[in-house]
């Protein structure tokens, strides 16, 4: 499996206007066997996390990017799951 990294967006619909983390992001790793997998199950979990929290609207997710070796970002410190496995909030780190 690779690892593909998946962005989400909220919208915090208690958040007063003018709080600037009313739109918010999550960023976490998704180990996956191909990207369309890691974005379907990163969609499926963002969804789960709105009805779960109907504050929290799912505005969208940003096509999924896969990790390479030679990238030089450091990404170890972002929550890693596993496609098609479930994982709780605070593994997730939202």
């Amino acid at each position: 499996m690779d690892s593909f990294i998946y962005n989400v967006w909220f919208f915090d619909t208690e958040a007063h206007e003018g709080d600037q983390d009313r739109e918010w992001i999550a960023c976490f790793a998704i180990q996956a066997i191909t990207a369309q997998e890691a974005q379907s199950w990163g969609d499926r979990l963002a969804k789960d996390r709105s009805r779960r929290f109907p504050k929290d609207t799912f505005v969208r997710s940003s096509e999924v990017r896969q990790t390479e070796v030679n990238d030089v970002t450091d990404w170890s410190s972002i929550p890693r799951i596993t496609a098609g496995q479930s994982a709780t909030d605070t593994a997730i780190g939202w």
